[in-house]
């Protein structure tokens, strides 16, 4: 019924079932936004895993490096 002009029951009043309101549209669009939000974090905590790598591969190659000019 959604597009659609009905009654309330209640009041008696004429109104446009809008797709936008219903409770289904905005269970799907709570899901879709938690699922963008859910590849994102796995997009940046990726993202911060290989920095924290490459962090630890530089400090361990200037720690090699110190330790060979000795």
């Amino acid at each position: 019924m959604l597009g659609q002009r009905v009654v309330c029951p209640k009041c008696n009043e004429f109104f446009v079932l809008a797709a936008e309101a219903s409770v289904e549209r905005r269970r799907e669009m709570d899901r879709l936004r938690h699922e963008e939000d859910t590849r994102r974090a796995r997009l940046w905590l990726a993202r911060a895993m290989w920095a924290a790598a490459l962090v630890v591969a530089a400090l361990v190659t200037l720690i090699v490096v110190s330790v060979l000019q000795k």
